[in-house]
């Protein structure tokens, strides 16, 4: 099993030379964008210096959402932020303890069911926004704390470290070693590690079971048949806005361009 190298990165990761870490075989970075309504301090630096050095580039979110409604406020969010950039991977809603942990502060007890719930709110609001949309989950939440086969439609970034301090290596940790249980990852986070190029620090290593050389966006590819939802900011090809009246709505696909869609009942091109 052939596995990419990457890392994932947030403002507690300020000292890193990307150049020297692309140059050690370091493919592609996850970058946080931000947490709750937050955004992270870092996330244009980050951003710009990765692809800079010529990596492949995706972001995640940290959730602190106590219920449905709050993780779309989350996802839209995440989407002012993102807006500006060119992802090449997936957005990743982060979900694990210290989100269970603020939940109880707020008094808030969650169910498998209301976990799901949160998380595929998050998604579903990403992917109606035309981007590609993943959760990134350890082996706890991912088999006994979320309902897994509802979120089989999402990216699955696992966190399954190979030691309980978390210490990895990719000299030592290799990516056909990837549990069979998570075969279907799209990231495998078996650990952290000091670099070259990390400054000297640990940061978070991963496997990414996908071409290096990918030029998939994070944006979602679409072919016709798929159903289209309306998104505010949502331009016609010929770059006038799409009227409020039509946001939240669905059409069929009846035609795909590089640059564009068809939308068959309103017989209108959507740039994309």
């Amino acid at each position: 099993m052939k596995g990419i190298k990457g890392i994932d990165i947030s403002k507690w990761n300020a000292n890193l030379d990307f150049k020297r870490l692309k140059a050690a075989g370091i493919d592609f970075a996850m970058i946080r964008a931000g947490l709750g309504t937050q955004t992270d301090p870092m996330l244009a630096s980050h951003i710009k210096a990765a692809q800079a050095a010529g990596m492949l580039v995706g972001v995640y979110w940290f959730a602190y959402a106590l219920n449905v409604s709050e993780s779309k406020k989350e996802a839209d969010a995440c989407l002012k932020v993102i807006k500006p950039y060119k992802l090449d991977l997936p957005v990743f809603y982060d979900f694990e303890y210290d989100t269970e942990r603020h939940a109880g502060d707020k008094g808030v007890s969650y169910t498998v069911a209301s976990r799901t719930a949160i998380i595929k709110a998050f998604c579903d609001r990403i992917k109606s926004a035309g981007y590609d949309a993943g959760v990134y989950i350890n082996p706890d939440y991912c088999l006994y704390k979320t309902n897994r086969a509802q979120l089989k439609k999402y990216k699955l970034w696992i966190a399954a470290w190979r030691r309980s301090d978390g210490v990895a290596s990719f000299e030592t940790v290799k990516p056909e070693q990837l549990p069979t249980t998570y075969k279907d990852a799209m990231i495998w986070q078996p650990g952290k590690a000091k670099l070259d190029g990390s400054g000297g620090a640990y940061v978070d290593i991963n496997y990414g079971y996908f071409e290096s050389s990918s030029t998939s966006t994070g944006k979602a590819t679409y072919k016709v048949g798929d159903m289209y939802t309306i998104k505010k900011g949502d331009v016609y090809s010929n770059g006038k806005a799409v009227p409020d009246r039509l946001i939240g709505k669905t059409y069929t696909i009846s035609q795909v361009q590089e640059d564009r869609i068809l939308l068959r009942e309103i017989v209108s091109w959507i740039s994309i």
